[in-house]
C-alpha cells in the first residue's frame, strides 16, 4: 500500500514524514490538490538506486558493443 501524504501536511509534519522514509524504507507519495505531484525518499535509498542507475547504464553500453 502506498503511503500518501499531502502537500499541506508535509509543510506541517516534514521530520514524521522524513522520519518515516527512513525507517520504512518506502517512498511517500505527495500530493498537491489532490493529484500526485512529488515522491519523497530517503537519501540513502536514492543514492543506492541512482548507483544501481549507473550500473544498468554501464552494463547496457556494455551490451551494445557486443551487438555492434
Amino acid at each position: 500500500m502506498k503511503n500518501i501524504r499531502t502537500s499541506a501536511e508535509l509543510k506541517i509534519k516534514y521530520n514524521e514524514i522524513s522520519n518515516l522514509c527512513k525507517v520504512t524504507k518506502k517512498p511517500v507519495y505527495i500530493t498537491v490538490n489532490g493529484e500526485c505531484d512529488t515522491v519523497l525518499i530517503n537519501i540513502s535509498d536514492y543514492n543506492q538506486m541512482a548507483l544501481k542507475i549507473d550500473l544498468l547504464k554501464i552494463l547496457l553500453e556494455i551490451d551494445d558493443t557486443k551487438l555492434a
